[in-house]
């Protein structure tokens, strides 16, 4: 029972989030941050119908599996996308060229067409398991290239390095919390794994929601 409270607790506490970003970027900072902000509306439409599948189909149904893991491709699709955008602003202004932007749309395109093509199978799960680990690897690796070269940049960019700290933060907590869950030593640690990825992700969303608060003087 206390379990359903917890998910229900966490379902409130990320829609919070999401709300107080969506609004944020609504105010003018979604015009200079549009992948994120294209991320945090997929974010608050997923999870509303995580909700509602939750309630009406429930977590043994095979519909609920279905919708689940094509919530989590999306999710991790326009997640990378957004790496992808922030990695643009890295890129010296002389080189950000149409050539350079094709490049980088083709890349990202044959990773993500790859990984389904390459990992398909016929049980569901097994499949989007593979291709959504493999997204979320090449966002990674991604992410944490663009945070060095942002940290690493003689113009500041305090929001954009703030944005990847915390998907780095995001991502190595679910890189840890998986770990947990995949030893198996019990139900209770399993469920404490899980529940570290939920606070890894809402330190993110917290720390996004700062960076786009930040006075520009000082950013």
């Amino acid at each position: 029972m206390w379990i359903n409270v917890v998910q229900w607790a966490f379902w409130v506490i990320g829609l919070g989030l999401q709300v107080l970003l969506t609004v944020t970027l609504s105010q003018g900072a979604g015009r200079e941050f549009p992948a994120l902000f294209a991320y945090i509306l997929s974010l608050l439409a997923t999870t509303a119908a995580d909700i509602l599948a939750f309630a009406f189909l429930g977590k043994a149904s095979s519909t609920y599996r279905s919708y689940y893991w094509s919530a989590e491709l999306v999710r991790q699709s326009v997640l990378f996308a957004m790496v992808v955008s922030l990695a643009m602003h890295v890129v010296p202004a002389g080189r950000k060229t149409e050539a350079a932007g094709r490049m980088v749309a083709i890349a990202g395109a044959v990773i993500w067409i790859g990984s389904v093509m390459i990992f398909y199978s016929p049980q569901l799960n097994t499949w989007m398991t593979a291709v959504v680990r493999n997204l979320s690897f090449f966002t990674g690796v991604l992410n944490l290239l663009v945070w060095f070269l942002f940290a690493r940049s003689e113009t500041r960019d305090t929001q954009r390095l703030m944005i990847a700290g915390g998907l780095g933060l995001q991502m190595t907590g679910e890189a840890i919390g998986h770990a947990v869950r995949q030893l198996n030593l019990s139900r209770d640690i399993s469920l404490a794994g899980s529940i570290f990825v939920v606070l890894t992700h809402f330190l993110c969303l917290f720390i996004w929601w700062r960076a786009l608060t930040l006075d520009r003087r000082y950013a």
